[in-house]
């Protein structure tokens, strides 16, 4: 019948453990690369974000006037 069945029902459990490891082993680096991604997308807005946040604030507070605002708003952006 075969090299598998030789052994029995231990080389059958053997196959099935390797098969799960392997099948973990692709999950666990499929979860790494999309939490990296994640990561990096969120660090590159994450500056602007506080930066305009700021902005609003001084805004708000009256701190600096519309035109200022939209000034910095724009230089902001690039």
């Amino acid at each position: 019948m075969g090299y598998l069945f030789s052994g029995g029902i231990m080389t059958i459990l053997m196959v099935i453990i390797v098969m799960v490891i392997r099948v973990a082993l692709v999950v666990l680096v499929i979860y790494a690369i999309v939490k990296a991604i994640e990561y990096f997308r969120s660090n590159t807005n994450s500056s602007y974000d506080s930066s305009l946040g700021i902005l609003k604030r001084r805004y708000a507070l009256g701190e600096i006037t519309l035109e200022e605002y939209e000034r910095m708003k724009e230089a902001l952006r690039y």
